[in-house]
């Protein structure tokens, strides 16, 4: 058998436990919990942080008022993730799905992204994304499919996709991309080096402003009460 088909085996294996540990989540969810699809995104999502991020602790609170029951976090790498939320299977997600019209808003407060460029001498900021065509931006792969996305392609920008917040944060402080997509607290949220932080500059422009926010898949508004 050749490593291509090995790697191919490997890979339908390893999605194949993935989606029965959503299952078992799931059908525990019925009873008593719900499971919420995340990845590392700190200050957000995170399995290192008390009450798994601010966001999390915010739909903790809003699942007892609304959903009556508890929620169960399942922190999942970029790539896998985003095979479970294709597949259908889920129910909660911090993850962004290809049709994101169903979304629950949990909070007032705003959450600002844009990119990180290395630290240079001058204003950052633009009119058009148009401005910014050829350069090429580091990307969360999770992120890689959604709306802000197609509009940094659009203007000719080209992504690099990565699987976590921190290969993106590298990638720019040594100059592979020209910027790196996140929010402004993102670095010191990974504990990033004072000197690292220093020679990051992050866009006067807003990319996107949003609330926090948790998406649903349509197969479980009657569990959600929806």
């Amino acid at each position: 058998m050749s490593f291509f088909l090995i790697r191919v085996f490997m890979y339908k294996c390893f999605l194949g436990l993935t989606l029965l540990l959503v299952a078992f989540f799931g059908f525990a969810s019925q009873k008593e919990t719900i499971t919420v699809i995340a990845v590392e995104y700190p200050p957000y999502t995170s399995e290192h942080m008390p009450d798994n991020g601010v966001t999390f602790k915010l739909l903790k609170d809003y699942s007892k008022q609304y959903f009556e029951r508890d929620i169960q976090p399942l922190f999942l790498p970029p790539a896998r993730a985003q095979a479970v939320m294709q597949s259908g299977n889920w129910c909660l997600s911090f993850i962004p799905p290809v049709d994101s019209s169903n979304v629950i808003p949990i909070s007032d407060a705003e959450i600002i992204l844009s990119f990180f460029r290395f630290k240079t001498e001058g204003e950052f900021k633009w009119q058009s994304l148009s401005e910014l065509k050829g350069q090429t931006v580091a990307m969360l792969r999770t992120l890689g499919q959604g709306e802000i996305a197609k509009k940094m392609t659009q203007a000719g920008m080209e992504i690099v996709r990565v699987d976590s917040l921190s290969q993106g944060m590298n990638m720019v402080l040594k100059k592979r991309v020209d910027y790196w997509f996140t929010t402004q607290n993102t670095p010191q949220a990974l504990n990033a080096d004072e000197a690292d932080q220093q020679n990051l500059q992050f866009a006067e422009t807003p990319l996107m402003v949003v609330q926090p926010r948790i998406f649903y898949s349509e197969r479980c508004k009657k569990e959600l009460n929806l």
